[in-house]
């Protein structure tokens, strides 16, 4: 079991770098692998599973996902980002938050919430 949580933790580990270095890699010279549709300009990791936010407004996210904490394709006007243990938070533009994922302790339960400036999720 401990070999299995390192092995993830590494993994979630190996994906951020990968988009840092691909963060650092958009520039207006060519690149030999191509340029990213959309980069990603902010991101966060949860317990196994990372979360991107695009230029676009967009989000992506990648990794385990056992409660659908990763079917964030559909968010709009997105400008923070943040992962739980299994679930994924999204402020948007307009001070609203969206969710997704296990929702066990409620952690999801943000009808009615407005005027938010930042989130996190732990």
């Amino acid at each position: 079991m401990r070999k299995l949580l390192y092995l993830a933790r590494v993994s979630i580990l190996l994906v951020a770098v990968t988009l840092i270095a691909g963060m650092a890699g958009c520039s207006e010279s060519p690149s030999p692998f191509g340029s990213p549709e959309y980069p990603i300009i902010h991101f966060a990791c949860g317990e196994q599973h990372t979360v991107g936010l695009k230029f676009d407004g967009t989000a992506t996210a990648v990794g385990s996902n056992s409660y659908f904490q990763c079917n964030v394709d559909d968010w709009t006007n997105i400008i923070g980002v943040a992962a739980g243990y299994f679930h994924t938070v999204g402020l948007k533009a307009d001070g609203t938050v969206v969710t997704r994922g296990w929702n066990y302790y409620k952690q999801c339960e943000v009808r009615g919430w407005m005027d938010i400036i930042r989130v996190a999720a732990g």
